[in-house]
């Protein structure tokens, strides 16, 4: 047993001693799945089906957060110990992950951390603006905002940053969508149904679906 990673189920992350790890919903799910078939195949299509019910993705997808999932967990492809691949065919769970947050902390120790945000640098007339749009927005204006730059630059540190400072004022619902590769005919507004999704099956789900009416 791995002293050094715990997973949280009620939380929905990853503690690496005494510092919490975010995951995406998603790659959340993904974990879940692999552990609760811990030593045994978990084939791709059997977590596709599961993690993305009634929408078509490639393996890319599937791979993109099995990446992430082992970045979270100080796992290697190279060198398994959570993790490990079956060639073509999909991965297994290995060994056995300590569930819960961290016990509770002596006296005199450090608290509890959470893992850094990414360093945010030379953002703040993007987010300026986004804070002027949002203005209008409250002030009952539609707004449609396309965050636009070359990979790697920082734009989805950016929308982060934006979107906490913007829950933390606590008047927004707020959702999200993800764009996805797929095979065969696609459906265009998948990211915008996603959110509209999250966004009923949240706690105030009733009164969004009543605005919805």
């Amino acid at each position: 047993m791995d002293e050094a990673w715990r997973v949280d189920w009620a939380n929905e992350c990853v503690w690496h001693g005494r510092e919490r790890v975010r995951l995406p919903p998603k790659v959340f799910a993904v974990l879940r799945l692999l552990v609760e078939h811990t030593g045994q195949l978990v084939t791709k299509e059997v977590l596709l089906q599961a993690v993305w019910p009634d929408t078509v993705v490639s393996e890319g997808v599937l791979t993109t957060c099995i990446g992430e999932l082992r970045k979270a967990l100080g796992d290697t492809a190279q060198a398994p110990r959570f993790i490990q691949t079956v060639h073509r065919r999909g991965y297994r769970f290995m060994g056995d992950l300590p569930t819960g947050p961290p016990a509770a902390l002596p006296p005199g120790s450090p608290p509890l951390v959470l893992a850094p945000p990414p360093l945010l640098v030379g953002r703040e007339g993007v987010l300026a603006q986004l804070r002027q749009w949002l203005a209008h927005v409250r002030q009952g204006a539609r707004q449609v905002v396309w965050l636009t730059g070359e990979p790697g630059i920082g734009k989805t540190t950016v929308v982060h940053a934006f979107v906490e400072a913007a829950a933390a004022e606590g008047d927004v619902w707020l959702a999200q969508g993800q764009c996805i590769d797929h095979y065969g005919v696609g459906e265009a507004y998948l990211p915008v149904l996603e959110a509209l999704g999250r966004l009923c099956r949240a706690p105030e789900g009733a009164a969004f679906l009543s605005v919805l009416a």
